[in-house]
């Protein structure tokens, strides 16, 4: 008889068996070639029970992947080789040095120990992550499956891994702990709702358990995606009636023209990160306000969308990713080369493609999408809402924030901002949302390090040729004090915004902030230093500004010499994140007050 404890394990491996199964089944995999072993139970027991699994028994795992080698070479589909724990699954590897070379479709799932046992000595077990390194298109490391398991990733790391398998082989390793099951719930949902009573409560849980459709469709080009009958992309858009359009960072001309025009074709509301360069072009469609009035305590708007276009790059705003990734019918994604920008995994629909592609051939289909009444004028009224908390940032703003807008705001539309991670690339993409000119505008967040900042940004400026300013904090000029130099290159100038509140700001949004003695020591990184006299070390003209009309003056007359320089102005870090923060609940307090 087992315990509590055990049979929450055995539910757990079980669930994540039949959801793996069913889901590489409903992407188009149907054939399973195995070895026998233990450790795979989970796998091999989904496999056997599902009704249209197409199961291969081999008694060795060399000959097992040889097998599906062969498949895939003549289906040009996928089989999936599944293997026990320890050396079994390197007997794989001569079968997939050959599928590397040939671009063969396949898939190998490998069990495991759980990775407390990993370098313990423990019985049949190896360091399986990575043995393929090189030779694979694509692998995955996933954890024990446990009651606190969100399944969403799951399912979506499966479709990519298949997606990836299109042309050669890629390796997905699963971690599973005793006892491994079974447990005779044949109910797919109702062995969901075993494990997570709130499934249902999920727009892309349900969807999934509701039909027997893929959890996200993944789409070689836009022509497959767009002319592909019932499952075209285009159809899924024309349905829409709360339709809203996503832009995430866009870094070149071509991109942002094709995202407008798509824009003005849509006629959707639209969320355009401060990193697409698109704010200030958007005839009046764009949802400023959104990111701000996200941040009540629920944490959404009363309102969400059915369908949303994704396209471009990274997003800034985690409030507005996590809140488009609930639209209730799809979510469509536009990535070159698939690239996902999916942390919520709420992608229904994702296209690996140039936007310029996909606009293309949008455009050639004519679509024609009749948005709800009730969603329109909402709409409006939260982009009229914003209108008033951006008067309010002017007057009663942080003085961090005010030097951040007045020069993303009033700057001439030449001159390009580079802005660092951390505090200042949110305090514009949250509130910058309404500048009178375009303007191009870049940050790194690919993996959003605040390191690198000086040498980047004249990187950019000499490539561009144009004047850049870049803004940011005391941290992330410390950081790269060693290539302040670069500033005094020839070329255009760069003028570094320097906003010193002596230390890290951001870690004051933190729940640590209440809740650590050594607070400013250990997290704020708090220091002394004053930046200003730091371009003396490479002649470079510094000055030490007391407020923000003083920055942008300062700052003009540095570009109109075409002359490079560091500015700093010294702000207080706790009276700048007050006022942030309240700044953010006036914006959900009004966000919060709208319905349809």
């Amino acid at each position: 008889m087992m315990d509590n404890n055990e049979r929450q394990s055995s539910l757990n491996n079980t669930l994540c068996g039949r959801l793996l199964v069913e889901e590489l089944v409903r992407c188009g995999v149907m054939d399973f070639v195995i070895a026998p072993g233990s450790r795979s139970t989970p796998i091999v027991e989904a496999i056997v029970r599902h009704p249209v699994a197409t199961l291969h028994v081999v008694v060795d795992e060399r000959s097992a992947a040889f097998f599906a080698l062969g498949y895939g070479r003549r289906q040009r589909t996928p089989a999936v080789m599944v293997t026990t724990s320890g050396s079994a699954i390197g007997h794989a590897l001569p079968a997939i040095m050959e599928a590397d070379q040939s671009d063969v479709p396949m898939i190998v799932i490998s069990a495991d120990r759980p990775v407390e046992l990993r370098h313990s000595g423990a019985n049949q077990t190896y360091e399986q992550v990575g043995i393929f390194s090189g030779r694979v298109r694509w692998q995955l490391d996933l954890p024990c499956p446990t009651q606190y398991t969100v399944f969403e990733p799951l399912l979506m790391s499966i479709g990519q891994a298949v997606a990836n398998s299109a042309h050669g082989p890629v390796h997905l390793n699963m971690q599973f702990r005793k006892p491994l099951g079974p447990v005779d719930i044949d109910d797919l949902a109702a062995l969901c709702l075993s494990v997570d009573q709130g499934v249902f409560d999920r727009p892309a849980m349900a969807r999934w358990l509701d039909t027997q459709e893929p959890f996200c469709r993944w789409y070689p080009s836009a022509r497959a995606a767009l002319l592909r009958g019932n499952t075209d992309v285009s159809e899924v858009l024309a349905l829409a009636q709360r339709g809203m359009l996503l832009i995430g960072g866009l870094d070149d001309d071509e991109g942002r023209a094709k995202a407008h025009e798509l824009a003005m074709t849509l006629g959707w509301p639209v969320w355009a990160d401060i990193t697409s360069g698109l704010r200030g072009t958007l005839d009046g469609a764009h949802l400023g306000l959104l990111d701000a009035a996200l941040s009540g305590s629920d944490g959404l708007w009363s309102e969400t969308p059915d369908v949303v276009l994704r396209v471009g790059g990274t997003i800034v705003s985690e409030r507005v990713q996590r809140w488009a990734s609930t639209a209730s019918r799809a979510m469509v994604a536009v990535t070159p080369r698939g690239r996902r920008h999916d942390p919520f995994h709420g992608v229904t629909h994702q296209v690996a493609t140039s936007l310029t592609d996909f606009g293309t051939i949008l455009s050639s289909r004519q679509l024609n999408t009749h948005l709800s009444s009730g969603w329109t004028r909402l709409c409006e009224r939260l982009r009229g809402h914003g209108l008033d908390v951006k008067a309010s940032i002017v007057e009663h703003g942080g003085t961090d924030s005010r030097v951040a807008l007045r020069l993303f705001e009033e700057l001439p539309s030449e001159v390009a901002i580079w802005v660092a991670s951390s505090m200042p690339i949110r305090l514009l993409d949250t509130f910058g949302f309404e500048p009178r000119v375009a303007r191009d505008l870049t940050a790194s967040r690919g993996v959003s390090g605040i390191d690198g900042m000086f040498a980047q940004a004249v990187g950019w400026a000499q490539a561009r040729q144009l004047p850049v300013v870049l803004l940011l904090g005391d941290l992330a000029a410390l950081h790269d004090l060693g290539s302040l130099s670069l500033l005094k290159l020839p070329g255009p100038p760069v003028v570094a915004v320097v906003i010193n509140n002596g230390g890290g700001g951001i870690f004051s949004m933190l729940p640590i902030r209440e809740h650590s003695q050594d607070f400013e020591a250990a997290f704020a990184a708090a220091h002394p230093h004053s930046l200003a006299s730091s371009g003396a070390l490479v002649d470079l003209p510094c000055f030490s500004c007391q407020t923000d009309q003083e920055v942008f003056d300062q700052t003009y007359e540095s570009l109109q010499q075409g002359q490079s320089a560091l500015i700093e102005i010294r702000t207080d870090r706790q009276d700048d994140s007050d006022k942030y923060v309240q700044m953010l609940q006036r914006a959900a307090v009004l966000g919060a007050t709208l319905k349809s």
